[in-house]
């Protein structure tokens, strides 16, 4: 293994605190950045201030750059577009912008999302066909990515303890259950998630990678994940309602099944799993949970 200097923007979100410390791990000298303030040791930038960014790169000379920072709110991405553009096109462009300049190269972040979710189970080479603002904008940074030498693109869902900006499913699901709450999951929506774990640690393996890869478990509903995680935390089933898309109300559409095929990256780097051995990494590594 080469150890590198890589930049990792978004080293604050739920993807991004787990990837740094994977990263390091594997001997890299890492430099992460977070947009609202500096948690010790990453450093404050927001990727819209191009000249700031100029600044960062200048001074540490990445060789990589991965690029985890999204608006990935959905509803908040419907009803402010602009602002999804900014988050999610625009910081895309000056980072791959600023890695011409120092010859960097760029590993990019993307989802599940970008597909219709009319069929599922997505290969590298189906097209794209987004269905909201939210999936719009990825793949407009997937397009922009694309066009520089070298570059990865990975498309994933994870689940984790924590993420940026909106409750982690997971540890909001225990929450409500706690609290005796119901909670209505979606037997109408299928994914093939990776614990948050598992995505740190591929795409700390895939820095040599180039081109468009799947990072996938295996197609099951949100109905099922849900059911999975409260089993395995001991908390009651008896308060989980199944519910369908089309009643839930959204404010913005969402697509149905939006599973991956994980097979090229399995054919490809040995890289594989199951939701069985997704959902044991994340209950092993779960949090002390509380209903405060």
């Amino acid at each position: 293994m080469i150890a590198r200097r890589i930049l990792l923007t978004g080293a604050s979100g739920g993807l991004g605190r787990v990837l740094y410390h994977s990263l390091e791990h594997a001997g890299h000298q890492v430099l992460g950045t977070g947009l609202r303030q500096a948690i010790s040791p990453l450093e404050c930038l927001d990727l819209r201030d191009r000249a700031a960014l100029d600044r960062v790169v200048q001074t540490f000379e990445p060789e990589v750059i991965i690029h985890t920072v999204a608006l990935t709110d959905v509803d908040r991405c419907e009803r402010e577009p602009a602002l999804a553009e900014a988050l999610n096109v625009q910081t895309t462009q000056h980072v791959c912008a600023v890695a011409a300049q120092q010859g960097a190269k760029v590993i990019h972040v993307s989802t599940c999302d970008v597909f219709s979710g009319l069929e599922g189970m997505y290969r590298e080479a189906d097209i794209p066909d987004p269905v909201n603002v939210y999936a719009r904008t990825k793949y407009q940074a997937e397009q922009i990515v694309a066009q520089m030498p070298s570059a990865l693109i990975v498309r994933l869902t994870f689940v984790a303890w924590f993420v940026a900006g909106k409750p982690a499913f997971p540890a909001w699901l225990a929450r409500q259950l706690q609290a005796r709450q119901r909670v209505g999951l979606f037997v109408d929506q299928f994914n093939a998630p990776l614990s948050v774990f598992t995505a740190a640690d591929w795409i700390a393996r895939l820095l040599d990678a180039q081109g468009l890869y799947h990072l996938a478990s295996e197609r099951i509903s949100r109905w099922q994940v849900g059911c999975d995680i409260a089993k395995g935390l001991g908390l009651p089933l008896d308060l989980l309602d199944s519910v369908r898309l089309v009643d839930a109300g959204l404010f913005a559409q969402r697509p149905a099944d939006v599973s991956l095929c994980g097979d090229k990256l399995a054919q490809d780097w040995q890289l594989h799993t199951t939701w069985a051995q997704e959902l044991a990494i994340l209950l092993a590594h779960r949090p002390e949970l509380t209903n405060s």
